[in-house]
């Protein structure tokens, strides 16, 4: 058994509030991180690379029996998520027929624009992973705010303003979540993990301008109004609409034949005792 907590790791901009102070202020020894796009850690877990990591909720489809969500905290939003967005020289209503990219890497982005054009909208897409020559494509993280800057097409669509509009709901876009087969092995180092992820987001939200400032070495190119816009717009805390609104999600996704089925939303209790 290794050591090792093997943390998964989302290198966006939306993720610093939790990973900037788990990297740079804990300090803790025994913390393996393990950076990759949400596929990336998606398939890490499915290997059995991690044990614990923030990712699309879309890992639960894959093996609802492997894996348990970390309580209370997350990457959602009411409305407006920022990060996640649809470009496009084509209005939104005239899309019918068209072509839409989806950025290699974005699975959640990538399923909810599949579910918002082919059941509330009943399109007929043509969808094409990766790049190719399509009317429109969606980007999600760092990409998407880098093409917003760039200001190049006419429409930008917000995912989570789309989702709001045609289910009155919210979304969560990442979970925290960890594998069943890390609980016996590093429970005392999970139960850790949780308590320090709480108190990290809480040192984050305590000053985001000096947050904004500690990180922007790799964001010279984001003015730092924005990227506070974009923190305090997101929900780190999660509460019980936003699932509410996941499973509608789900729902969806099944119904258009995004995902295989509709898994059960099951937690880590951090005083359950294996010894």
């Amino acid at each position: 058994m290794s050591p090792f907590l093997k943390i998964g790791e989302l290198p966006s901009l939306g993720a610093m509030p939790y990973f900037f102070p788990l990297k740079h202020l804990f300090h803790e020894p025994n913390w393996q991180f393990m950076p990759g796009s949400p596929l990336e850690l998606e398939h890490s877990f499915a290997r059995g690379e991690l044990d614990i990591a923030l990712v699309s909720p879309l890992v639960l489809c894959e093996a609802p029996n492997d894996y348990l969500i970390l309580p209370g905290l997350g990457y959602s939003a009411r409305r407006h998520v920022k990060d996640m967005l649809l470009f496009s020289d084509i209005l939104l209503d005239d899309m019918d027929e068209m072509s839409v990219s989806l950025q290699d890497g974005a699975v959640i982005t990538s399923a909810m624009i599949q579910v918002i054009l082919t059941k509330y909208l009943q399109y007929q897409i043509n969808f094409i992973n990766g790049w190719g020559g399509a009317e429109s494509f969606v980007l999600e993280g760092d990409p998407a705010l880098r093409e917003r800057m760039l200001a190049r097409y006419t429409y930008v669509y917000d995912m989570g303003d789309l989702w709001s509009h045609y289910t009155r709901e919210p979304m969560i876009y990442y979970l925290w979540v960890v594998r069943r087969s890390a609980l016996r092995e590093k429970h005392a180092q999970l139960v850790l993990f949780h308590r320090l992820l709480r108190q990290a987001y809480e040192v984050s939200r305590s000053d985001w301008s000096r947050l904004a400032a500690l990180v922007r070495g790799g964001y010279e190119w984001l003015r730092k109004p924005s990227m506070i816009q974009l923190w305090t717009n997101l929900e780190y805390e999660i509460e019980e609409p936003s699932f509410d609104g996941l499973k509608r999600f789900f729902e969806d996704a099944y119904e258009v034949s995004v995902v295989d089925e509709v898994p059960d939303l099951e937690f880590f209790e951090p005083e359950w005792n294996f010894s």
